[in-house]
């Protein structure tokens, strides 16, 4: 079954996949400005953050489809089963805000002291892989209770700030 679900027959699979992935994306945010408005904060914080991964697979389908050099099953694999595929869609959130930020920083004619190198490089990736790594344990306190650090966690400990934060993060980084 799950090959079925991602063979890719036709050129058109990584647009409609593209479109759908956006689509759903557009419906967890809905979704969570519902839950807002009911102040289930964490819940809405779960639903932005999902919005994200989903926003996430649409970029990896416009990608295959411009490039096209792999499968579109071959791409999403990484990407949609799993703990590691949510990783990788969060990454893919912060690899986006990362490269935003140097964008801006080009604009405004920062300068920088020297050219990136590779240690550079290997401390970026270590941080977007924590930054990563937070963003799911933040998805998951949004929507699950556990026992951190000695004491309870709940989604209910989630503040109205951090789900509108996070909602606004979605509906941006969807567009």
């Amino acid at each position: 079954m799950e090959g079925d679900i991602l063979k890719a027959p036709t050129e058109e699979e990584p647009k409609k996949g593209a479109e759908l992935c956006l689509e759903n994306a557009s419906s967890l945010i809905a979704d969570a400005e519902v839950l807002l408005k009911r102040e289930s904060y964490g819940h809405a914080v779960f639903l932005a953050i999902s919005a994200i991964e989903e926003a996430g697979k649409a970029y990896v389908c416009a990608i295959n489809r411009i490039e096209g050099e792999r499968t579109l099953a071959d791409e999403l694999k990484d990407y949609t089963y799993g703990r590691s595929a949510h990783e990788a869609k969060l990454n893919l959130f912060i690899s986006y805000h990362f490269m935003e930020a140097i964008g801006k920083a080009m604009e405004n004619h920062k300068e920088v002291n020297k050219p990136l190198d590779v240690e550079d490089l290997v401390e970026v990736g270590k941080d977007l892989d924590s930054a990563g790594k937070a963003m799911r344990d933040t998805r998951s306190r949004g929507l699950y209770v556990d026992f951190r650090e000695g004491r309870w966690a709940a989604p209910s400990n989630s503040t109205r700030e951090d789900a509108e934060s996070w909602v606004e993060y979605a509906r941006k980084y969807k567009e």
